[in-house]
């Protein structure tokens, strides 16, 4: 019989690239709380101008780590930071650096990536695929690798409206890609390479997908791919969450009356999946055997537990906003209405959002005071433009594996350990997420200006 989860990680060490990130954080905390008998967590850190010791205690003063400080203090010795760089040659490391990855590590989880999907795509492809190629040769090099988890998203594969747990064949190699750059790469062709893909991002990681399920040699390996990573339900903190991407902004600009408007119908399926469920599949599923094929996990609930646009609408609408402005101004209750029509969106927008923020701010001007709606109206209408494909899209993204592997465990790991989102219930769970917004988000943000 089989041990349990936190059992499979005793004495081992894992290295975790991407572990600043918003997934990586709660991973990170929920490995080291859950999972005691690990042994140690070396994690990629760059080595920026800031000093290197600050910029670890700012990491580890995050709200998430307060649980391990007041329960099991020690649990934080075991984090080791190393320096590097997934752009660089041989990821940057020192010797030292590198010969104690070759003898330590057992579990390699790869999380890094750049999202933003206005990068460059040569810059992005730099990062999100040959950054995986260099991680992955140091695996082959390691003396006890035991797993290799990738973590890819559920919308690498965007074109098909029904996406399996599978690998799907990228639409370039690695080293055609390379070719293409280093001739320079023309709008037209990386449309075509697009091909129906929203962005470069989701290209880059189809084609890092297919490197890692052709490449990953004696290595074991999976590939998780989260859909929509939203706040956490319970662990670390409920409503936890870290940035304003994805789901986290656009949501916010509702609220806050800067958008009331998006591409979309509300029967479309909004995939959102908490993030405690994504780190706990990632803990997971790198416990179960992977041989020559390349399992597939889809951390996702359009299937399991799907959210449409309807109820969206109806939470946002009935969440009131009570904000001091110090200013006459109020902000009206938000209002969330949907339309697949481009041009209807963007004239309402012109005359409900755009000439009025423009008032304001004159009126402000005329007061001798800063202009800042324009501003602020700016950049949400950025991001509902970068997220426009996927609002006005709706998929169904298989997750039969994430059931297959909660079957697999025992009722005291599932209960450590939840992946299966069936039961989440929406309209409590949303209420949980703009309350975190405001708690973890708006509070920092007001503070910075």
């Amino acid at each position: 019989m089989r041990g349990s989860v936190a059992d499979f990680y005793d004495g081992k060490s894992i290295f975790i690239c991407g572990s600043s990130g918003f997934i990586g954080k709660v991973l990170l905390e929920k490995l080291l709380y859950s999972c005691p008998g690990i042994e140690y967590v070396y994690i990629l850190i760059r080595d920026k101008k800031a000093d290197f010791l600050k910029r670890m205690k700012t990491f580890l003063d995050k709200p998430i780590f307060e649980r391990l400080k007041k329960e099991n203090p020690s649990a934080l010795d075991k984090i080791i930071p190393i320096k590097g760089d997934l752009t660089l040659k041989n990821l940057g490391l020192t010797p030292e650096d590198e010969k104690l990855l070759i003898d330590k590590v057992s579990i390699v989880i790869h999380l890094a990536a750049t999202i933003r999907f206005k990068e460059p795509i040569d810059a992005m492809f730099n990062i999100n695929v040959c950054g995986t190629e260099r991680l992955l040769t140091l695996c082959k090099r390691m003396n006890n690798i035991r797993k290799f988890v990738y973590v890819s998203t559920a919308y690498s594969n965007s074109e098909h409206k029904v996406i399996e747990e599978r690998i799907y064949p990228a639409p370039i190699s690695i080293n055609e890609m390379k070719k293409l750059i280093i001739n320079g790469l023309s709008d037209s062709q990386t449309e075509k390479l697009l091909n129906g893909k929203p962005n470069t991002y989701v290209l880059t990681k189809s084609i890092a997908e297919e490197y890692v399920a052709l490449n990953h040699g004696h290595v074991p390996a999976i590939i998780v791919r989260p859909a929509i990573v939203s706040s956490a339900v319970a662990e670390p903190l409920p409503g936890w969450v870290d940035n304003w991407g994805g789901a986290s902004g656009l949501i916010m600009s509702v609220l806050e009356g800067l958008n009331d408007m998006l591409l979309a119908r509300s029967t479309h399926v909004l995939d959102l999946i908490p993030v405690d469920y994504v780190a706990n599949l990632i803990i997971v599923a790198a416990t179960k055997d992977s041989f020559d094929d390349v399992p597939v996990y889809h951390s996702s609930t359009s299937e399991l537990n799907p959210l449409n646009y309807k109820l969206l609408k109806y939470v946002t609408t009935a969440k009131r906003i009570s904000v001091n402005n110090n200013n006459r101004f109020t902000k009206p209750q938000p209002k969330l209405t949907y339309t697949m029509s481009r041009s209807k969106m963007e004239l309402i927008t012109l005359f409900h959002k755009t000439l009025p923020a423009h008032v304001v701010d004159l009126y402000l001007h005329l007061r001798g005071k800063d202009k800042k709606y324009t501003k602020l109206l700016k950049r949400g209408l950025l991001l509902r433009e970068v997220l426009n494909p996927f609002t006005s899209n709706s998929w169904v993204i298989h997750a039969q594996k994430c059931i297959e592997l909660e079957e697999s465990l025992s009722d005291s790991d599932r209960a450590i350990f939840p992946v299966n989102p069936s039961n989440i219930d929406w309209k409590e769970y949303l209420n949980s997420y703009i309350n975190g917004m405001y708690k973890y988000l708006m509070s920092r943000t007001q503070v910075k200006n």
